[in-house]
């Protein structure tokens, strides 16, 4: 189970006559996994490197130094882990200004706009060091906004969860 951006939780059931359990991990590698650690429970709480990446592992049972058993390997793609709170401030009947809470290791933030009852879509991309948008003047009507925030420079698909979402009627 991944708890965080960097921490994997690893359980696993106990085997009978276990003394010990070798953990091996990899990433992006299903074959070439390598000893992480070495245990005497059935859990064992490992570091990931890059979000959104496969992370793959294997445990094997020990008694002394014979293995008893050995597990599959099971992998995971790990997800990014963070949520700004969103608000917003009325400048003028047509303009605004988006504020968010930072997320941590964030290259960039992504502004999603509803208008009316549409569907949300890209609004504005803005620098992981800014927190705050001002709109252009928009168009009278009712308007929705929310942000995620995407950790790296290629990795679109691999957002923050999506903010709350704010809602304002814009009139000139």
């Amino acid at each position: 189970e991944q708890l965080n951006n960097y921490d994997v939780q690893l359980t696993w059931d106990h085997i009978e006559d276990a003394t010990s359990y070798d953990v091996y991990y990899s990433e992006n590698s299903y074959y070439s996994l390598e000893l992480e650690t070495n245990v005497e429970v059935n859990t064992a709480l490992l570091k990931i490197a890059n979000i959104g990446d496969k992370h793959s592992f294997k445990i094997i049972a020990k008694n002394g130094n014979d293995e008893i058993a050995i597990s599959d390997v099971a992998t995971i793609t790990s997800k990014f882990f963070g949520k700004s709170k969103l608000s917003i401030e009325t400048l003028s009947g047509s303009k605004f200004k988006l504020s968010w809470t930072p997320i941590e290791n964030v290259y960039r933030y992504t502004i999603y706009m509803k208008r009316n009852n549409g569907d949300f879509s890209f609004y504005e991309s803005i620098d992981r060091n800014t927190l705050e948008y001002y709109t252009d003047v928009l168009d009278p009507g009712d308007y929705s906004f929310y942000v995620v925030g995407v950790p790296y420079v290629n990795k679109d698909d691999y957002k923050s969860d999506p903010s709350n979402i704010v809602s304002v009627k814009s009139i000139l």
